[in-house]
């Protein structure tokens, strides 16, 4: 069975601008130009996501970086920032020391971090000694959320009607996987346009659709779970902003896990009928894919089957030098040792060439 894995990368490769750097030039674009559609314009306009990604955005650029944005990462570190003043404030309270104040002092970095992107609409700063109301995180938190989700059909708007429209050739490696099945973390149907049907396509991110709004929109953007202890099983207060979550309230689905248990059973029955009789292999390839650890619940099922032997193809040394890194945080530094080892490990990186 061969299972292809695909990310952003993958529609890059076919002339695509679908990067968030490319979608982050269409705003400004579109906002220069005083684009009359009323829809999208109540999407990125007044959107403090947008505003506060375009600030970072300038940022680098200012500083000589090259011109590149990870949306999900940004979101994170403000989640976290709204997290840490929660913390904060109900760390503060539980203080039997506590004596009437209606408000905490916020840890220097949240505060700096929250104020950015919170003051962004209007340019006035908030008091970092009155900012940890609960009333006033919850609200921080709605408004936040609503932003994302406008955001969202913001993206979905601009892949759906704004996109160029790319390569037309097919990718040599990826005819030669000759796939049986597809996981695809993009919004795009690039795969299903150009390359001949697999059984199944698990668009586990969604996908744009034409009749979509923001109500109805099923394009999961977010973060990966940040809280590593037990109180990530009773503390829901950020559960949105989380990748699982939207994967389940926007029902995209997780055909993958169908098609690994299918294969492990037949693997079993064969052993336990014919105990001689040789596996089938389940080859699992990930291109254009950075192995980013928001997604590392799907890539730990997929990279923990015992069975599964591993390629992860990478643009360039820059590349892998980043999926390397990103492997050891999703699955730790002595399991990246054990599964690419050269004489019996599963895992192998392979150069797009």
């Amino acid at each position: 069975m061969n299972i292809l894995v695909i990310g952003n990368g993958f529609d890059i490769a076919h002339g695509l601008n679908t990067s968030y750097a490319d979608f982050l030039e269409f705003v400004r674009s579109i906002k220069n130009s005083g684009s009359n559609n009323d829809e999208l314009n109540k999407c990125i306009n007044n959107n403090r996501w947008l505003d506060y990604f375009d600030s970072i955005f300038e940022e680098r650029k200012n500083e000589g970086k090259d011109g590149w944005i990870d949306f999900e990462s940004e979101i994170s570190i403000v989640i976290k920032a709204l997290d840490r003043a929660l913390l904060s404030y109900y760390n503060y309270f539980n203080n039997p020391d506590y004596k009437g104040l209606k408000a905490v002092v916020m840890d220097k970095n949240a505060f700096e971090i929250l104020n950015k992107v919170l003051s962004i609409d209007t340019g006035k700063s908030f008091s970092r000694e009155k900012s940890i109301y609960i009333k006033q995180i919850k609200k921080w938190k709605q408004i936040l959320l609503d932003d994302l989700n406008r955001l969202t059909r913001g993206l979905e708007i601009y892949l759906l009607k704004y996109l160029n429209e790319g390569k037309t050739d097919c990718l040599p490696i990826v005819v030669k996987i000759q796939a049986d099945y597809v996981i695809s973390f993009n919004y795009t149907k690039t795969y299903e346009k150009l390359y001949s049907k697999p059984s199944e396509i698990d668009y586990i991110h969604g996908v744009i659709k034409k009749e979509s709004d923001i109500e109805s929109n099923n394009m999961v953007l977010g973060i990966g779970e940040f809280i590593l202890d037990d109180r990530r099983d009773y503390d829901n207060e950020f559960i949105e902003f989380k990748k699982f979550y939207q994967r389940i309230y926007k029902n995209t689905g997780s055909k993958y896990k169908e098609w690994l248990k299918e294969f492990e059973a037949n693997q079993n029955l064969k052993c336990f009928n014919s105990p001689g009789q040789p596996y089938n292999e389940l080859n699992i390839h990930f291109y254009g894919h950075s192995l980013d650890p928001t997604d590392g619940d799907i890539l730990r099922d997929l990279i923990g089957s015992k069975y599964a032997n591993i390629s992860i193809y990478y643009h360039n040394k820059e590349a892998l030098s980043k999926q390397i890194a990103n492997l050891v945080r999703v699955i730790g530094e002595e399991r990246t040792i054990e599964l690419t080892d050269k004489s019996e490990g599963r895992i192998k990186f392979i150069p797009c060439v």
